[in-house]
């Protein structure tokens, strides 16, 4: 089973997702004793993953980071060994590249590339389906 964000396949996806979870504000004012505990809705936290992937050449690495660039805004689904992550969808916030490599030898892999991009997205969960 493989892993995605959105349409992009990769070979290696790290990091955990937590799940949009009820959020409460505490206020207080000074010379009043006490405090007041409020919901302030469910909210998702700002989350980082990094992904692998194998191409061919250093040049189709940088025309795949490239797409995933203008990726960023677009809302997305997750999914981790075939398995919808936690049934959100997340909005793409960020990605950067971390690291383009040549492989000497290489194994296995989804494209039989022998240079590995490497990237790190930030994601939001945006709805709960």
């Amino acid at each position: 089973m493989s892993d995605f964000i959105g349409q992009y396949e990769v070979i290696r996806l790290d990091g955990g997702l937590q799940l949009p979870r009820m959020r409460l504000a505490i206020e207080s004012r000074a010379g009043v004793d006490g405090e007041a505990v409020y919901q302030a809705g469910v909210h998702g936290d700002v989350e980082r993953l990094t992904t692998s992937v194998d191409v061919a050449t250093w040049a189709q690495a940088e025309l795949l980071y490239r797409q995933y660039v203008e990726y960023i805004g677009a809302t997305v689904r997750i999914f981790r060994a075939g398995f919808a992550w936690n049934d959100v969808d997340y909005i793409l916030l960020d990605v950067q590249k971390i690291r383009i490599a040549n492989m000497l030898l290489a194994v296995g892999g989804l494209n039989g590339g022998y240079t590995l991009l490497r990237c790190a997205w930030d994601v939001k969960p945006e709805r709960r389906l």
